[in-house]
């Protein structure tokens, strides 16, 4: 990938051209470019270092003075990562009622643009906001242990490869 770059400087009251040269710092490649004004826009590759200076050319002198030498990075595109979106329970399902001896297997779906999810985090209990973290999983599905007569609430903390979050609402299901 390349992109454009504007150069400039100030301008020298005795010149009649400059010549920008410049140099990629990974390959060692020189590009000289002649300007009649004190700018001049050179095509780069991107992600890549340079360094770049001046030549002040006049026809009434010999020398040739260099500017100063600048370094830079031309970077790319920046790099974009979503956040996950927030889990869906699949079962039991919100609200539901379910006939159980002792554990039960919750179920959600979870979902990224980047498909670049690492885990899942389940928080579960009896309480209307579970804090309990009953552990993390790569999977959509995790065993727990419940009672007959009780109601569950459970939430997910979904996590992305680049560290991204999110939590999904909380869930509710009674048991018989």
């Amino acid at each position: 990938m390349q992109s454009a770059i504007t150069f400039q400087w100030q301008a020298s009251e005795n010149a009649d051209s400059y010549e920008v040269i410049v140099k990629n710092l990974e390959n060692g490649d020189t590009q000289k470019t002649e300007s009649n004004s004190n700018e001049s826009t050179i095509t780069l590759n991107s992600n890549t270092p340079y360094e770049w200076f001046v030549v002040t050319k006049s026809n009434d002198s010999e020398t040739a003075p260099e500017s100063a030498t600048w370094k830079f990075y031309n970077a790319g595109e920046g790099v974009v990562n979503y956040a996950p979106f927030p889990a869906e329970a699949l079962y039991p399902s919100r609200g539901g009622t379910i006939s159980v001896n002792t554990s039960v297997v919750l179920e959600w779906k979870g979902d990224d643009v980047d498909n670049d999810i690492v885990e899942f985090e389940v928080f579960f209990g009896t309480d209307a906001i579970p804090s309990d973290t009953i552990g993390a999983t790569a999977q959509n599905t995790m065993n727990i242990n419940v009672a007959s007569g009780q109601t569950y609430y459970w939430q997910v903390k979904t996590e992305d490869a680049i560290g991204n979050t999110s939590i999904s609402e909380i869930f509710n299901f009674k048991v018989e």
